[in-house]
């Protein structure tokens, strides 16, 4: 059996706020294959960014974070990443929502891939050769030129491209795509996610892929984890996902999507709202919500168990239930 070129254990996060501590994260475990396309869902709250965030060492000095990050042979301690030289941290490139706010606005694009390339170990002279040629596998025409453009003379998906090149020449062995479409309209997301799939495919490099749009994910996407109130409640294989959903939060939010076979006066709506935890989780966070809870629900935090599919719940629905 090939071995994941990502395997994330255990990862947790806590933020020191003015009222106290906050857990957005927690014991987070998930394996990520070569090539493999991982969407990562759930309402806003969900622990998602953050999740990734932790991953790159972005999280900041109010954050902690403990678990493990395993690149093939090479493995980090979540609470280390982001204290490390640069040169030592896993070649992540990171896609963000709001390409234009990314870039650097007094400085040329085609510097700021340049820079990128080098910090993946090129010379100046071949990195820039590098960013002329990833421009054009964006789609930016004319990239002799567009090379000393600013970001100022770009569109905001022009700038979602240059992103993407920037992304590809760190040669990276995973990238994050967090809501990289958001900004943009609709013609301009498919183009922009159509150019960044390819590249993935064709490199064989993981990505994990952030989105509210669970449309979109499900075009994508090879499989998909749900997250509600910081930890994982169910991943599978996309199909499986959108024919067969367990987890009751995972049921709820597919149903509460228009175009699934039903009119939009029926869609179906979570009651409630989604609670953050100020001290360790002790008991599942969905079951003040949930439809099928149980009284082992309100004690007891159920335990997912990583692998190809995976389901966090004590009272999952089943092919069974009406």
């Amino acid at each position: 059996m090939v071995p994941p070129v990502l395997s994330v254990d255990d990862l947790s996060v806590t933020f020191q706020t003015k009222s106290g501590r906050s857990h957005p994260v927690n014991n987070v475990s998930f394996d990520l294959a070569a090539g493999e396309i991982l969407g990562i869902v759930g309402e806003s709250g969900s622990g998602k960014s953050v999740t990734c965030l932790a991953l790159a060492g972005l999280l900041g000095p109010t954050a902690r974070a403990t678990g493990y990050i395993s690149f093939q042979d090479s493995m980090y301690d979540a609470g280390e990443l982001g204290s490390m030289a640069r040169a030592k941290l896993p070649p992540i490139g990171l896609i963000f929502q709001e390409p234009v706010s990314c870039l650097d606005p007094v400085r040329t694009i085609g510097s700021q891939i340049t820079e990128a390339a080098v910090s993946a170990g090129m010379m100046p002279s071949e990195a820039k050769a590098e960013a002329l040629r990833l421009l054009a596998e964006v789609a930016i025409t004319q990239p002799e030129t567009r090379y000393n453009a600013y970001p100022a003379q770009f569109s905001g998906g022009m700038c979602q491209r240059v992103m993407i090149a920037m992304a590809l020449a760190m040669q990276p062995r995973l990238i994050i795509a967090d809501e990289p479409t958001t900004a943009l309209d609709v013609t301009v997301q498919a183009q922009v996610v159509a150019l960044l799939v390819k590249a993935v495919r064709e490199r064989g490099i993981p990505m994990i892929f952030i989105s509210h749009d669970l449309d979109l994910v499900s075009e994508v996407c090879d499989r998909i984890a749900v997250m509600y109130a910081g930890s994982l409640v169910e991943i599978n294989g996309t199909d499986d996902l959108y024919d067969n959903p367990r987890h009751p939060y995972t049921r709820l939010l597919l149903e509460a999507m228009p175009g699934r076979g039903r009119p939009l006066e029926k869609l179906a709506d979570i009651p409630g709202e989604l609670k953050l935890h100020g001290t360790v989780p002790q008991a599942c966070a969905f079951a003040p919500r949930c439809p099928r809870v149980e009284t082992n629900c309100a004690t007891t935090v159920p335990p997912l168990i990583a692998g190809r599919a995976s389901l966090a719940c004590f009272n999952p629905w089943s092919s069974h239930d009406a």
